[in-house]
């Protein structure tokens, strides 16, 4: 790069190849002898000058192109971590419905009541009249037993689902105890069932146990000549009263 020399003498600045630096050399004006190393110094301050500020520019480049390379990475990562996000979510979601449908789907302790869970306690009681429990009233049910007897109109239907003996503390007597239910029937069968018939109901608890004891004489023996009878033998019966009851075909 040429050197740029001013003259002292005559003030003239005048342009030198820059092999001549720090060489004198004539002016072309004067003739007078000019130092070109003064030139040749700021030159190559000037050049130190424009290489600082390359060097500061490209630095300057080198920052915003890491500040640029790390907001996109940081883009990237929230992008990655909002999706990981949304997935957790939806997983827990999942497992949330997932454990919701399995606790639905566990039968729950009052379902498929059985008599015992409905008059539970009651036969200790002498009332003769008692409420089911709140609980339990409405309640589905499906039962069976033996059928001891139905109305004219097929409307009621006494079943007997349960019947056991037992002695008394005082050994003297025979105690029957009986489970019964009186169905009231939607609709009449259209093949009512024959008494001692076992069947299958169904139906909704209602509201009153029936309770009470009565006194017969029981055959305990029977051959073609004689019948032997154990008397006043105590019979203990409990009945639930089950409404919009039908009694299942084909059982």
């Amino acid at each position: 790069m040429p050197l740029v020399v001013d003259c002292k003498n005559c003030g003239r600045s005048f342009k030198v190849p820059d092999q001549l630096a720090g060489r004198k050399v004539k002016c072309p004006q004067c003739s007078a002898v000019v130092n070109t190393g003064a030139a040749a110094g700021a030159s190559a301050a000037s050049e130190g000058s424009a290489s600082n500020e390359d060097d500061g520019l490209a630095e300057r480049l080198k920052q915003q192109k890491r500040r640029r390379t790390k907001s996109s990475g940081d883009g990237k990562r929230w992008v990655l971590w909002s999706a990981l996000g949304v997935v957790a979510a939806g997983v827990v979601i999942g497992l949330i419905v997932l454990v919701v449908s399995v606790v639905n789907s566990l039968p729950d302790s009052e379902d498929n009541l059985t008599i015992g869970d409905v008059i539970r306690a009651v036969q200790d009681t002498d009332k003769e009249t008692v409420e089911v429990a709140k609980r339990h009233r409405g309640k589905p049910i499906r039962w069976e037993g033996r059928l001891t007897s139905i109305s004219d109109d097929g409307t009621i239907a006494n079943v007997e689902i349960h019947s056991r003996r037992a002695a008394l503390f005082d050994g003297a007597k025979t105690h029957i105890i009986k489970q019964m239910a009186r169905v009231r029937l939607q609709e009449k069968p259209a093949k009512p069932p024959s008494r001692g018939e076992k069947v299958v109901f169904e139906g909704k608890v209602g509201e009153r146990i029936l309770n009470w004891t009565d006194s017969i004489d029981e055959v305990i023996d029977k051959s073609d000549t004689s019948i032997t009878f154990e008397k006043d033998v105590r019979v203990r019966t409990t009945t639930v009263e089950v409404e919009e009851g039908r009694i299942v075909p084909g059982q």
